[in-house]
């Protein structure tokens, strides 16, 4: 029994990915920074995958913020220069003395503008804490407004 579940969902993994490459084809690398819970991050988007680097800079909360996500959804066209994003993910947050870590699941609305160069996105990723154990985080969501600009490569 298990193994049939193990198949059917690494068949409609394998179908979410197919979807997510033919999406992520025509937007491309992307960098740029996000403000809100974290208050800072940096955001490097190599393909279907998004990677946020940040700090918050709460006096009496301070910590180092690491998530990666892969994107299900990847800039779909809702209509005229407005897309969504949705995908699934883990972040890490290292406090001076402590560290906490969960799962998270991404939503985001873009506009792209100037031939998909410039992303002005908000980004809303319910989240839940794993370690050290799981439960609802202290800051359940974490949330960003914020900007991209795409690489072209060669």
């Amino acid at each position: 029994m298990r193994s049939k579940r193990f198949f059917v969902l690494a068949a409609v993994f394998g179908l979410m990915l197919t979807q997510v490459g033919t999406a992520e084809a025509q937007v491309g690398p992307r960098v740029g920074l996000g403000f809100g819970t974290p208050n800072t991050v940096l955001i490097v988007r190599p393909s279907i995958f998004d990677f946020k680097l940040g700090y918050d800079f709460t006096e009496g909360d301070e910590f180092l913020f690491l998530s990666g996500d892969i994107r299900i959804v990847n800039q779909q066209h809702l209509g005229h220069y407005i897309h969504l994003s949705l995908g699934l993910g883990a972040y890490a947050k290292w406090y001076s003395d402590d560290f906490e870590g969960g799962g998270r699941v991404p939503v985001a609305l873009s506009v792209l503008l100037l031939d998909n160069f410039l992303e002005f996105f908000v980004e809303v990723s319910p989240g839940i804490d794993l370690y050290p154990r799981a439960r609802i985080s202290d800051d359940p969501v974490q949330a960003w407004l914020g900007f991209t600009l795409r690489i072209d490569t060669p």
